[in-house]
């Protein structure tokens, strides 16, 4: 073969090889989309002519799928079934949420006018919780009575043994051995709510802390106290050791009747010092509410934080007593509600108060609001709540009506009358809904902000 032939077939050969290469690379990502789409084009396309109005076939009635189309769009519009009872459920879940929220953050209340003798409010009067220190109250009031009965002197010196020196929990700081006056102790228990203090009293006054204890439980049966038992001097935890709201506020009005002098002599103070040692008194009353001059605060894990406090104002003293809350701050926020409002708007707090509560504390009927304004009795509401539902017609009731009148020329039809008025009813019967929602929460109670 001469030369230029070879080179010719030589080059046709690389040529060929090229060329079936070139052919085997992957498309592009441009090229690759183009030719992926044309597919669904003509898919699109055949579905387009098959969707197009046969001969004789009216433009309005359209085929199955434009009807398919249209009713998606108004199932898309109106909203289907289950989502009504989603939101109905969303909305009662509000309601439950709103319920919890009103709840009173303490397990008993009272709170009673000391000068026209007429309980402003109650809740759980009668719930037995651990009294923690309010039992001190009741060991001041035993020793007054020692004191008053001529048995003891107020500035004989007490020997503070091991056991009251080595008192646990809030402490006046008292060591053993040492001689302290009776009055000064007192003043301790009061302010400083020592343990220390409670024990050495007890001690010195009964001979020993178990009999000063029975007459404790003497002088509290003799004061009404019925649901209460003591078991220390001092109101340490202990099993059996319980009290009420209610009796709280027995022992109290009882202490400030017999000894009035001692709210300016040692409850009011702010602090108390003993030795260098500086203790304070933890009502929260006493720091900026006006009037308030006593009495006693108390805390153990087992019951929560417990208060009694009274204050005075224009000729009228309000005793409150709170048993229960969970916090020191919760305990001072609804101190300062409670007793402001009885001050400023009792009516409001009686209004609060289960009728039930008032009669077991007062002993005497209490006049019954309307069932809607009362926030504590849920019997009654949900009788009224029933007696409101009763009264509203029905929606077929409503169409019945509706069909039964004549329609009048230009009017719409009968079955437009009847979802026209079964609409009004609706709207009807959710606005008695909502006034009724609003009517009870006018006396809920949220808490109101502490006095400046």
């Amino acid at each position: 073969m001469p030369q230029p032939t070879r080179f010719i077939h030589l080059a046709i050969v690389l040529l060929t090889a090229l060329t079936l290469s070139f052919s085997d690379l992957p498309l592009r990502p441009a090229e690759a989309g183009a030719a992926e789409s044309k597919p669904a084009q003509s898919a699109n396309a055949k579905t387009q002519k098959s969707s197009a109005p046969k001969k004789g076939q009216s433009a309005k009635t359209g085929t199955s799928s434009q009807k398919n189309a249209r009713a998606g769009k108004k199932s898309a519009a109106r909203p289907s079934a289950p989502s009504k009872q989603a939101g109905a459920k969303k909305r009662s879940g509000n309601r439950k949420s709103t319920a919890s929220a009103a709840k009173i953050p303490y397990k008993g209340a009272v709170v009673f006018n000391n000068s026209t003798g007429q309980v402003i409010y109650s809740s759980n009067p009668n719930r037995k919780v651990p009294p923690a220190s309010l039992t001190k109250i009741l060991s001041m009031y035993v020793a007054e009575d020692a004191m008053r009965a001529r048995k003891i002197k107020r500035n004989t010196l007490v020997t503070v043994s091991a056991k009251a020196a080595a008192a646990r929990g809030s402490r006046m700081g008292l060591s053993a051995g040492d001689r302290v006056p009776l009055e000064d102790l007192l003043h301790g228990m009061a302010v400083s709510s020592g343990n220390d203090a409670s024990i050495a009293v007890a001690e010195f006054i009964g001979g020993s802390e178990r009999k000063f204890v029975q007459m404790m439980n003497q002088k509290a049966r003799s004061l009404g106290m019925s649901r209460s038992t003591f078991v220390n001097s001092s109101g340490l935890p202990a099993p059996g050791q319980f009290t009420t709201a209610k009796d709280m506020l027995a022992l109290a009005r009882s202490y400030l009747a017999a000894y009035p002098g001692n709210l300016h002599k040692h409850h009011n103070h702010a602090f108390n010092s003993y030795r260098g040692n500086m203790t304070s008194n933890a009502n929260p009353l006493l720091r900026g509410f006006q009037g308030a001059d006593g009495l006693k605060t108390g805390f153990v894990s087992a019951a929560g934080y417990n208060l009694i406090a009274t204050a005075q104002r224009n000729g009228q003293r309000v005793i409150g007593v709170i048993l229960g809350a969970p916090s020191s701050a919760m305990r001072a926020t609804e101190a300062y509600s409670i007793m402001e409002a009885s001050f400023n708007n009792p009516a409001r707090l009686t209004v609060m108060s289960g009728k039930a509560d008032l009669a077991a504390v007062s002993g005497k009927a209490t006049p019954r609001p309307a069932p809607t304004a009362t926030a504590a009795n849920s019997k009654n509401r949900k009788q009224a709540v029933q007696t409101a539902d009763s009264s509203k017609p029905s929606r077929k009731q409503s169409g019945k009506k509706a069909a039964a009148k004549p329609s009048k020329a230009g009017s719409p039809s009968v079955k437009n009358k009847k979802a026209a008025s079964g609409s009004a009813a609706k709207k009807t019967a959710d606005k008695k809904q909502k006034s009724r929602k609003v009517s009870f929460q006018q006396f809920v109670y949220y808490g109101m902000p502490p006095a400046a």
